[in-house]
């Protein structure tokens, strides 16, 4: 990894830490608001994954192609542009339950990368422990229950384009991810043991 591409890196996860933690303190505003429960889980997350992007490691091998670097972070940056600022719908319930499962999916698989988390496609080393035994991309898995479970909750045509268009980004994420760690033996390795991306049998 370059230098400049350090400084680039450096400025991004600092950017990024910004945006979680302002994610994170809206979210826990509207909650003494309101004191519901669920606005925690969004808080949570965001204020953990703002720690851990101000710690993570180097990277063993970044990509230098532009479009990874645009489609990490827009995939990043999009989803902390959703907001709770209308009426809880119908589909509450079925909302709160992917909400909670989708967090815990996140929270193991953050668990698990610790500092070796990253916004742009790269080699952090390979992850085989929790549920990368499962699946290699189960964070994104998360993070589309947890989307998905706040659009029900929170169903405005703009949290419903936001997280659509976070979805695409995140499966093109996972495309050009291994297209990087497919580089290194070990993930091909790892490929071989655990074929499925996100979704045993579909995906």
């Amino acid at each position: 990894m370059t230098g400049g591409m350090r400084v680039i890196s450096f400025l991004i996860n600092a950017v990024m830490a910004i945006l979680y933690f302002s994610f994170a303190n809206s979210h826990l505003t509207l909650y003494f608001q309101t004191y519901d429960w669920v606005l925690l889980l969004p808080t949570a997350q965001e204020t953990l994954l703002c720690t851990l992007f101000l710690i993570r490691r180097q990277t063993v091998r970044v990509s230098p192609y532009v479009m990874d670097w645009v489609v990490g972070v827009a995939g990043s940056f999009l989803p902390l542009l959703v907001r709770a600022n209308v009426a809880l719908s119908s589909f509450d319930v079925p909302g709160r339950i992917l909400q909670i499962i989708g967090f815990a999916v996140s929270l193991i698989a953050l668990v698990s990368l610790n500092r070796s988390i990253g916004i742009v496609a790269a080699d952090r080393g390979v992850k085989t422990g929790g549920l990368y035994r499962v699946v290699r991309h189960p964070m994104y898995l998360g993070y589309m229950l947890s989307l998905s479970g706040y659009w029900l909750l929170f169903p405005s045509t703009r949290n419903f384009v936001i997280v659509y268009m976070t979805i695409i980004l995140l499966i093109a994420r996972i495309e050009l991810e291994e297209y990087v760690l497919t580089k290194n033996p070990k993930y091909r390795e790892y490929c071989e043991v655990v074929g499925w991306r996100i979704v045993p049998g579909i995906y």
